[in-house]
């Protein structure tokens, strides 16, 4: 069949053993394996391969489509910027895999403050965005305060050293008027 004759080892290398190993549910159905195939594709392109969060370019696009939807809606949206704060002096004393042991751990802090509606992504090395559509500004403190206390709370620990990390928090509200559209 066609299907035999497509090159598929290197998506399917690219997917990994575990979402390799999830298409043997729809081995029978060519057209679905190849479906399942190129969702798996379509979501690792757009996910941080450390973090598991979105990545720059599924936040560009969700930021944009976020934007229009202020534009047109006359809502609000909050967009937050965190910063892991002297990141590059726990590289430099500890050594990268303990930075990217770091990044994971605020991520996970990140994640379980389950900051409603919101989408989480790596923007760079030791930076994440919020975007939280129709926050009010209350939302916008507390959720800053919130962060801020649960980085705070829960220090990074390694080989039985404790690394305390705290985080800095860009944030701005964006509403129809403050648009360049």
């Amino acid at each position: 069949t066609a299907f035999q004759q497509l090159r598929l080892d290197g998506a399917l290398a690219l997917l990994g053993e575990e979402e390799s190993a999830a298409l043997s549910s729809v081995q029978d159905d060519e057209i679905a394996r190849l479906q399942a195939i190129i969702d798996g594709l379509c979501d690792l392109s757009l996910r941080d391969p450390l973090t598991g969060t979105a990545n720059r370019r599924h936040f560009d696009s969700v930021l944009d489509r976020e934007l229009d939807r202020v534009a047109r809606s006359g809502d609000v949206a909050l967009l937050l910027m965190v910063d892991i704060d002297h990141f590059k002096q726990v590289n430099d004393q500890y050594g990268h895999y303990v930075g990217d042991l770091v990044i994971n751990h605020i991520t996970s802090i990140l994640r379980h403050l389950k900051i409603e509606e919101s989408m989480i992504a790596r923007w760079g090395g030791e930076e994440f965005l919020f975007m939280v559509p129709k926050a009010t500004a209350q939302q916008c403190r507390n959720t800053c305060d919130a962060i801020i206390v649960a980085c705070q709370n829960q220090p990074f620990h390694f080989k039985g050293e404790q690394i305390d990390i705290t985080v800095s928090i860009g944030a701005t509200m964006f509403n129809q008027f403050n648009l360049d559209t």
